[in-house]
This record gives structure tokens, C-alpha cells and sequence, in this order.
């Protein structure tokens, strides 16, 4: 029989596997000889949950949660390297937001140079805000004037524009400082974000990390290093149903691993799940056109009910009326046919509302305040 954690009571704090081998930290609220009902740190919520699930947090959490003094002491001697164990640590227990905050830690102890000619940096060029993930590009700083610096992109295939150098706000740059540890570091926030259910971050950061990788100065671990990375981005960008940069990525990944057999692999995964969505869609479309003819064809039977109701006399209009008995209202045959066109137009604009949302792929973005988006100012060590 597994032992209780030490913080086995009312108001202690442990880590509760909750389901698909994730887990999370939380306090328990009331406790019986079977289960208990736990808070979740993250969100507050109430799960009730039997004692064989509930686990001691591990020693360097339990440092930090005690005291606030000693928390803010041992934050300052742990180095980027010790972050990042602890987050490899969190994450093989499931706890993924745990994991991504040790990982987040391990990227602000990096202590690269200041923002000065020279400075490798990788820059934001994405857009988020129309629903797709940020790219970077990885450059070396030229000249530094106020909030701009002129960048030398070191890139071979740009992600935005034909251009080798331009002149960009200090704000989307983002200094590196080792690059091995950093570029494993974003690796491991990407792995972490996608088990963790994200479908944009995952990408963000497997691009930082293949950004990264190419100020890596030894020539044989850059490629290795870069594969990973690639190798990584391609999963993301599959998970998310973008199939061209899957491909793209599984493409730069095999030349700079030939005999790698994943990038084949990867490619044919993609081409499956293009298929599958293409067929779905088209199960969509017809499933949606069928539904389409019913109403119209109710429709038509309502019309055709309600023209049968009125009687049709010649007047001096251009066109016959048709007059109900009884009734002060007027129409003619004409503002019927309209009210059918107009009933087509709108359901016309259901069907292909419903199948390029079928399409296009989902990506819903995360809220900033639950601090999982990719905030280039949270990384950015000017």
C-alpha cells in the first residue's frame, strides 16, 4: 500500500494525477479514509479523488511553496540549467503547467550579452493575431539606434520577404545567449505546450528552437541540433492540421538527415491526414447540400400552401395581385419568388460558412492571462 505524502491533511498541498497520466498540483480541501476533494492550483477547480492518487510534491517545490523569503533566495541561486531539470523532472510526472513554468525560468536566468552590434538574436515576424502561429528569423545584430536595430538575417530560406537585412523595433528581438541550452529549452516548451492540449505554442516554440540552433558555433552539433528541432516543429505543425508546413519541415529535416527514415514517415502521415480532412469535407458538403433540398423543398410546399390561399384578380398593376379574402394585405407572385431567393442566398452562405470551417485549420488561440501564449517581451533580455 502506497504511503500517504507527508502533507497528507486539510490544507496541504500535493500533486494529484488526475487523467491521461497528467498531473497537477493542488491543496486538499477535505479528507476522508478513501478520497479526498482537492483545489487545483492552476484554476481552483474541485475534483474528488481516491487517496491512491494523491502524491508528495517534490522537494524543490515544497522550498518554494513554504516560505516567500526563502523562495525569492533560492530562485536567485538556481541556475538555467537547474531550471530546466526540474521542468524535465515536472514533466515526465505529467505536471505540464509546472514543467513549462521551470522551462520559462530557465530562459530568464540566461544571461546573454546586452543589445549591441554583434548580438546574436532571433526576430519575431508572425502575426498572431489573424490566428497563426509566430515565426522567427534568426540574424546578427549591425547597428543599434534608439528602438531600432538593423539586423543581418543569417537565414537561408526567409519566412517573410526576400530581404537579408532590415531595420526592426528592438521589441521583436530576442537575444540569445548559449545557444544549446536555450534552443533545448524552447524544445522542451514546445513538448510540453502540445501535451499540455496547445495547438499554437508548440509551433512558436519549435521555431524559436530551430532559429536558435543556427548560432550554435560547432559545426557538428548544429545540424544535430537543428534536426531536433525540425523534427519537432513538423509534429507540431501536423497536430494542428497544417499539412504544407509539416512537409516543409520534414523536407529541411531529411537533407540534414538523409538516412533518417522519420522524415519519410512524417510526410506520409501528412498526406494521410490531408486526405482524410478532404474526404470529410466533401462528407460535409453533401451531408449539408441534402439538408439544404429539405428545406427548401419544405419550404417551397409552405409557399405553394400559402399561393393556394389567395385569389387572383386583374387590376391596373402591371402585374396580377393576388388578394386574400378578409385580408388587408397585398403580395404579388414577384415578392414571393424574392422571399424564395432570398431563403437560397441565406442557407448558400451556411454551406460554405460550415465547409471552410470544416477547412481551415482549427487553431484557437490561448488567452494571454493564463500565460501560455508566446510573449516575446517575457523572453526579451535587453
Amino acid at each position: 500500500q502506497r504511503a500517504r505524502p507527508p502533507a497528507m491533511e486539510v490544507g496541504g498541498r500535493v500533486r494529484v494525477r488526475l487523467h491521461n497520466g497528467i498531473s497537477a498540483r493542488a491543496t486538499i480541501a477535505t479528507l476522508t479514509e478513501d478520497e479526498a476533494e482537492v483545489l487545483l492550483d492552476k484554476d481552483g477547480a474541485e475534483h474528488s479523488v481516491p487517496l491512491a492518487s494523491l502524491f508528495a510534491l517534490e522537494p524543490f517545490e515544497v522550498d518554494s511553496t513554504d516560505n516567500t523569503c526563502d523562495a525569492e533566495m533560492t530562485a536567485t541561486r538556481v541556475s538555467a540549467s537547474q531550471r530546466k531539470e526540474r521542468g524535465n523532472i515536472l514533466f515526465r510526472l505529467g505536471d505540464f503547467d509546472a514543467a513549462i513554468e521551470q522551462y520559462v525560468a530557465a530562459l530568464k536566468k540566461l544571461k546573454p550579452q546586452a543589445l549591441s552590434p554583434g548580438a546574436p538574436v532571433i526576430v519575431s515576424c508572425g502575426d498572431p493575431s489573424n490566428g497563426s502561429a509566430k515565426r522567427y528569423r534568426p540574424g546578427t545584430v549591425a547597428t543599434v539606434s534608439g528602438n531600432v536595430a538593423e539586423v543581418l538575417f543569417d537565414d537561408d530560406s526567409p519566412q517573410t520577404g526576400d530581404v537579408d537585412e532590415a531595420e526592426i523595433p528592438v521589441s521583436r528581438l530576442v537575444l540569445v545567449g548559449d545557444p544549446v541550452l536555450q534552443s533545448s529549452v524552447y524544445l522542451n516548451l514546445a513538448k510540453a505546450a502540445a501535451k499540455r492540449g496547445d495547438r499554437l505554442e508548440p509551433v512558436a516554440y519549435a521555431h524559436r528552437a530551430v532559429c536558435t540552433t543556427h548560432h550554435i558555433p560547432e559545426q557538428e552539433e548544429r545540424p544535430v541540433s537543428m534536426a531536433k528541432a525540425l523534427l519537432v516543429l513538423a509534429r507540431a505543425e501536423l497536430n494542428r492540421s497544417n499539412f504544407n508546413g509539416a512537409e516543409h519541415a520534414a523536407d529541411q529535416g531529411e537533407l540534414l538527415s538523409p538516412g533518417d527514415k522519420q522524415w519519410a514517415q512524417l510526410r506520409a502521415e501528412a498526406g494521410r491526414k490531408r486526405a482524410q480532412r478532404h474526404l470529410s469535407n466533401k462528407r460535409l458538403a453533401k451531408e449539408v447540400s441534402m439538408w439544404v433540398n429539405d428545406v427548401m423543398d419544405a419550404r417551397g410546399q409552405e409557399e405553394q400552401a400559402e399561393c393556394e390561399s389567395y385569389t387572383f384578380i386583374e387590376k391596373d398593376e402591371p402585374s396580377p395581385v393576388a388578394v386574400r379574402e378578409g385580408a388587408r394585405a397585398v403580395f404579388t407572385p414577384h415578392a414571393l419568388h424574392h422571399w424564395g431567393a432570398a431563403w437560397a442566398g441565406t442557407l448558400a452562405a451556411v454551406i460554405l460558412a460550415l465547409v471552410v470551417a470544416r477547412t481551415w485549420p482549427s487553431v484557437p488561440l490561448r488567452d494571454a492571462s493564463e500565460g501560455s501564449s508566446v510573449d516575446d517581451n517575457a523572453f526579451h533580455h535587453g
